[in-house]
């Protein structure tokens, strides 16, 4: 994986930290469903914030799944 313009860049939030390329297994809640996804981005060793990385892939798989969620509780 390439290196981002932000990988060991001191954190802008805690500005005590440091910034790692990485991906990390995440898990949001939608309606009472669960979805797991694969973000990548720029994650502070310190703090745990993290500088997204915009993934258009990952982005329609979240859009598929919030709209077969919306569809079962429409018709549920």
């Amino acid at each position: 994986m390439k290196k981002s313009k932000w990988h060991g860049k001191p954190c802008p939030v805690c500005e005590e930290g440091v910034l790692h390329d990485d991906i990390k297994l995440m898990t949001q809640g939608y309606k009472g469903h669960e979805y797991k996804s694969r973000m990548r981005g720029e994650f502070c060793d310190k703090c745990a914030e993290a500088v997204m990385v915009h993934d258009a892939v990952e982005e329609t798989a979240w859009l598929e799944f919030r709209n077969q969620v919306d569809q079962q509780v429409a018709g549920g």
